[in-house]
């Protein structure tokens, strides 16, 4: 009968040893994740998230080439249509206006609102 658990103290500790075996272990933690599939960001985005970290950081030098980089890799990114384009663009834009206002924050807020309408 194998459908008997193991009685003596041998055959517990070999059952407990194959059950936590590093591959039993990497089959019941990886196996699942494996399954599922991986989201990953688009290399703009994952740029504006090191943007942000460094403008939190007040690195506005490395904020600044973090944010032409994820310029770059956005244009070169492929598009499906033009109102993805534009959804897309919107936290470029948005990074952008963060930058020049951590730059300039002796702007008031009606200099701020007169650039926008500009735009």
């Amino acid at each position: 009968m194998d459908d008997e658990p193991p009685r003596t103290f041998a055959e517990l500790h070999s059952a407990a040893v194959q059950e936590n075996s590093p591959g039993a272990l990497l089959d019941r933690v990886v196996a699942p994740a494996a399954s599922k599939p991986r989201r990953s960001r688009r290399l703009s985005d994952a740029l504006l998230l090191a943007f942000h970290h460094a403008s939190d950081q007040g690195d506005l030098d490395v904020a600044w080439r973090l944010l032409v980089l994820a310029e770059v890799a956005h244009e070169r990114a492929p598009r499906a249509d033009i109102g993805e384009r534009r959804r897309s663009v919107e936290p470029l834009v948005a990074a952008y206006e963060r930058l020049w206002e951590l730059r300039h924050p002796e702007a008031s807020v009606e200099e701020r609102g007169n650039l926008t309408e500009l735009i």
